[in-house]
């Protein structure tokens, strides 16, 4: 039997952006182990982010127990500890749910969503298991504790058209990973990590294997030929080696928000940047294209090959049971539902784009050349780019 080592847990915290309130935590708070508490969570989710977004709630509730009772989270702790001892009959729940109770009243009128208010006390519950062994029955969390009501964002699924749309306003690497994201389903922290060596070109359709981040699942996916062509020329262009990241020189907590930022950018050059009403997210977001995947492989397969397809853990086990000449033809079926170019509908749609844009009729055998022109096109480096548009505007490049 093989024992695996379980990975230095500050090493994994520190690749997630939320570090920070488990650092502060770490260092303020002493009289709570805060490494062992990581240590259970972890071994619990695996997942660094979660374990970050518990010690994010037990931060907050430190911050709101030093206004209200000008007592540091250690003295709070305390005084719930000598609560427990001192009382019967489950009083001491009560009381400690009157001030968990008082937390959530605090959030809420500082406008936190509900679902960000139910991660923070579920991570202070976490803690005063952890800290006090203590055990809190859900009725009783109920009849003292009032949650605010969750409410469903009403994003948006942009149409093929303004995805193409979206995808003319990104720079090389942009459109390869949003092409991968579209192809595959895939999240953008999965399609961010996959390297090189991850794409097995050599197959039809062009496989990719992870481990999903969030689950830890072993799973693969897929791209179409044309997103597939692309990320080869990404690769040649850069000189990327098998071990390199595909879409990042060097993949950080930062990547994903900074992956974000980039792609609302693209969003508003193509004029499609609104937000939800009432929300800070914007109508359209890159997890979008993970909710459009799985309602557009529906029309082709069933759910249970969908969910899995996506590395959903509990639809696994049957979809592996299939050969990979079983599980790509299936892709096949959905990719032609998924892609935004490669139906016969939307072929005649980007023609239709495309002759309004250039003034002048296309037909399907243009416009496959132009497709073609583009792929070499959006292949080219930034230098490049730059030295085609001093060709083209006269010398007229980049201000330095």
């Amino acid at each position: 039997m093989i024992v695996k080592v379980a990975p230095n847990i500050i090493d994994a915290l520190k690749k997630d952006t939320d570090y920070k309130y488990f650092k502060e935590l770490a260092e303020s708070e002493k009289c709570v182990d805060w490494i062992a508490f990581a240590e259970k969570l972890y071994r619990k989710s695996h997942a660094a982010s979660t374990v970050n977004a518990y010690c994010k709630g037990a931060y907050y509730f430190r911050d709101f127990v030093k206004q209200k009772y000008d007592k540091t989270l250690c003295e709070m702790l305390a005084e719930f500890a000598s609560c427990i001892e001192q009382t019967k009959n489950g009083d001491h729940v009560k009381k400690i749910l009157a001030v968990i109770d008082a937390f959530v009243a605090a959030t809420d009128s500082n406008g936190m969503a509900a679902k960000t208010i139910e991660n923070y006390v579920v991570g202070v519950r976490r803690l005063l298991k952890f800290q006090l062994d203590l055990k809190i029955a859900k009725e009783d969390f109920k009849d003292t504790v009032t949650m605010p009501t969750k409410i469903e964002i009403q994003d948006e699924v942009p149409s093929d058209a303004q995805i193409r749309e979206i995808l003319n306003h990104c720079n090389p690497r942009m459109r390869g990973l949003l092409l991968t994201m579209i192809d595959s389903g895939m999240s953008i922290g999965d399609t961010l990590s996959r390297k090189v060596s991850d794409f097995h070109f050599d197959e039809s359709p062009v496989r990719i294997t992870l481990v999903r981040g969030k689950t830890k699942v072993q799973h693969e996916s897929f791209v179409g030929e044309g997103t597939a062509k692309l990320i080869e020329q990404l690769i040649k262009v850069q000189k990327k080696k098998p071990n390199d990241y595909v879409f990042v020189r060097v993949l950080s907590c930062r990547s994903p928000p900074n992956t974000r930022r980039e792609f609302i950018k693209a969003l508003k050059r193509a004029n499609l940047d609104s937000k939800i009403e009432g929300h800070k997210w914007h109508r359209f977001h890159p997890h979008v294209f993970r909710k459009r995947w799985f309602s557009k492989a529906l029309n082709a397969v069933d759910a249970y090959i969908a969910h899995a397809m996506l590395g959903r853990r509990q639809y696994m086990a049957q979809y592996l049971r299939k050969s990979l000449s079983e599980r790509q033809e299936l892709y096949r079926k959905i990719s032609k539902f998924v892609s935004v170019f490669e139906t016969q509908a939307s072929k005649e749609q980007v023609a239709k784009e495309v002759s309004a844009l250039l003034g002048a009729p296309i037909d399907e055998q243009k416009l496959l050349a132009l497709k073609a022109l583009m792929n070499e096109f959006a292949s080219l480096g930034d230098r490049d780019l730059e030295k085609l548009k001093k060709t083209i505007l006269g010398g007229k490049g980049r201000k330095k």
